[in-house]
């Protein structure tokens, strides 16, 4: 995949605007290496989702016993 995006750019089918940050999108495809998905152990970062139980609805109970997560930016958005 990561092949195919950087040929796209390169041939113009893709274009990065602004243009500038072709070299970037080039350093990321050409040199990908593995890194530690969970930027808040390492970092600090908050990842601001929320785990509620929402009563009465079933998605799939044998998988999630009616727990859902929910995103905002802060708890009164996500709510």
């Amino acid at each position: 995949m990561a092949k195919r995006s950087v040929q796209a750019v390169r041939n113009k089918e893709l274009l990065i605007v602004p243009e500038v940050y072709e070299r970037t999108w080039f350093d990321w495809l050409e040199n990908i290496q593995d890194w530690c998905i969970s930027r808040q152990l390492w970092w600090g970062h908050r990842i601001p989702a929320y785990l509620v139980t929402i009563s009465g609805v079933i998605d799939h109970p044998d998988k999630n016993n009616h727990k859902h997560f929910v995103v905002g930016r802060n708890e009164a958005e996500a709510i």
